[in-house]
């Protein structure tokens, strides 16, 4: 089942509307570059492969690689890349 952040996200993205901003947060969307990047990954996966990523700023980073090569070389960073396992 996907995420409601990530199928919002990717409704927005396909639909060119404004992201949330828990989207924004956990996609790791710093700046327009990074949100263009994002919407033209999006735009050529699925939501599903969307929802894999959300929240982790490596594989992020790798989605938008494969799936926007233009914009290959872009990093992403999200708020919960620094946090370790639950103790």
């Amino acid at each position: 089942m996907t995420r409601l952040v990530a199928q919002r996200c990717y409704d927005a993205m396909i639909l060119d509307m404004p992201l949330t901003p828990g989207a924004i947060v956990d996609f790791g969307i710093d700046s327009q570059d990074h949100h263009r990047a994002l919407q033209a990954a999006a735009r050529n996966a699925t939501v599903e492969q969307l929802d894999e990523v959300l929240g982790d700023g490596p594989k992020i980073t790798a989605f938008v690689a494969e799936y926007a090569s233009q914009f290959a070389g872009m990093t992403f960073k999200t708020a919960y890349d620094d946090m370790g396992p639950p103790e």
